[in-house]
């Protein structure tokens, strides 16, 4: 039998090289910023670089079967919230984005003008991140990334979408009925391993099944 400090050296390096295969692969599939940037926020690359708007292409993380996704409106703010600020974000589906009338049509748009007419000595900052066809489940996601841009206050309209929007489980983008593993599995995709792992099993499952 081996010694066991043999023991302890073979099987660290036996359990480090997967570790260290899906390290580079992380690092690697950032590099090329594989499937873009999912944040909830990004800087929309005005020269002054001192804004963020709802990044267009978060909801991608959502959408695994889809291939159209929905984006939020672009709603500028400032990166850095003024002392004067009032800041509000408003979070749901396609109701809250404004549908059937469009980003204008928005009920953010109309609280915005009356926060503005309100309190005049405020600099007012309403930010709609509502997208089409997504669940609570998402939104439950998008939290954590809202809190961090110092809100006071956040407004929920939603509950249209709870059977058939993203990860709801009348959804082609459904995962079942256990919310606790549909909250694991949104965790998990902020790594881009898992990302590339899920486009994979889809790709090949739909290759399979399209070709039956």
């Amino acid at each position: 039998p081996l010694p066991l400090k043999k023991k302890i050296t073979f099987y660290a390096i036996t359990f480090s090289i997967p570790v260290l295969f899906f390290v580079i692969l992380e690092v690697t599939l950032r590099s090329v910023d594989y499937m873009g940037n999912t944040e909830l926020f990004v800087d929309p690359q005005i020269p002054s670089n001192e804004y963020l708007i709802p990044n267009p292409n978060f909801a991608s993380k959502y959408f695994f079967y889809t291939k159209t996704i929905p984006n939020p409106s672009v709603d500028v703010f400032l990166q850095e919230k003024p002392d004067n600020s009032y800041r509000v974000f408003a979070m749901g589906g396609s109701s809250a984005a404004g549908y059937p009338y469009g980003f204008n049509g928005t009920f953010s748009r109309l609280v915005d003008d009356i926060l503005t007419d309100a309190m005049p000595s405020h600099e007012v900052e309403v930010v709609n991140v509502a997208t089409s066809a997504i669940s609570t489940y998402t939104l439950v996601d998008q939290v954590d990334e809202i809190l961090e841009q110092q809100p006071d206050a956040i407004m929920i309209y939603a509950g249209h979408n709870e059977f058939y929007g993203a990860l709801g489980v009348g959804s082609n983008e459904n995962l079942g009925a256990f919310p606790g593993f549909v909250r694991f599995y949104l965790k998990l995709q902020r790594f881009k391993t898992f990302l590339f792992m899920r486009e994979m099993i889809v790709d090949t499952g739909q290759w399979i099944f399209g070709s039956s």
